[in-house]
């Protein structure tokens, strides 16, 4: 809920279907609870309301929709969505292992280095060009000390290629110097990367590029 302004009719209508269908482990979330005033009695009293039209309309006797879990956010700020993220993992059942305890994950490598790579692409790019950026891990070589990774970035215009490289490089450098030691840790081995910039005209169509890159299709 938007617990920056009163509830409205929607809100309220929400409420009226959790206590209507009395649901274990309803989460309630108060976002842009940075602003002020912040409703947020206003709403605890929009729920007891709903409570008492479903128990009216069951009977007297009939027992309270159980009471859902209350969590404040704000989405803008770096931990303001902690709250909300205790409470679920809080909520959530312990399931089976999945995969045994000495493997971290069964994401395919390559596309694990190519999601680093365009992190650190978003991070330094801000918002030039990111969203037309696509990533590619070309090769692996394996080597018991080292892995060395040949990683082709795409972009749709000529014009693109030079603010990805940077000038004399450094944009590209840095982001080479920032996903180095951050895929070094994920595998446990040293990881060297070889970068490339190429003009892709409309990547995003490409079915064959998008397949390599875990977009389509199955994991690679």
């Amino acid at each position: 809920f938007d617990a920056s302004h009163a509830p409205q009719l929607e809100d309220e209508g929400w409420m009226a279907r959790v206590a209507k269908e009395r649901r274990d482990n309803a989460v309630f979330v108060l976002n842009k609870d940075d602003k002020s005033p912040f409703f947020e009695t206003m709403y605890r009293d929009a729920w007891k309301a709903a409570c008492e039209a479903a128990t009216a309309r069951n009977g007297a006797d009939s027992a309270s929709p159980p009471e859902p879990r209350w969590t404040k956010c704000c989405a803008i700020r770096p931990d303001g969505t902690r709250e909300l993220r205790d409470t679920l993992f809080d909520l959530a059942p312990t399931g089976p292992a999945l995969f045994p305890d000495d493997v971290a994950t069964d994401y395919p490598r390559k596309l694990a280095i190519a999601d680093v790579v365009r992190e650190k692409l978003i991070r330094h790019l801000y918002e030039e060009i990111p969203h037309e950026i696509g990533v590619a891990v070309k090769s692996i070589d394996e080597r018991r000390d080292a892995w060395n990774a040949g990683v082709t970035i795409y972009v749709n215009k000529p014009s693109q290629k030079g603010i990805v490289i940077g000038p004399r490089g450094s944009l590209l450098k840095a982001v080479r110097i920032a996903a180095e030691p951050e895929l070094s840790d994920m595998f446990g081995v040293k990881v060297r990367l070889e970068l490339w910039v190429k003009v892709e005209r409309n990547w995003m169509k490409n079915g064959r590029l998008l397949a390599e890159m875990g977009y389509v299709g199955g994991l690679i």
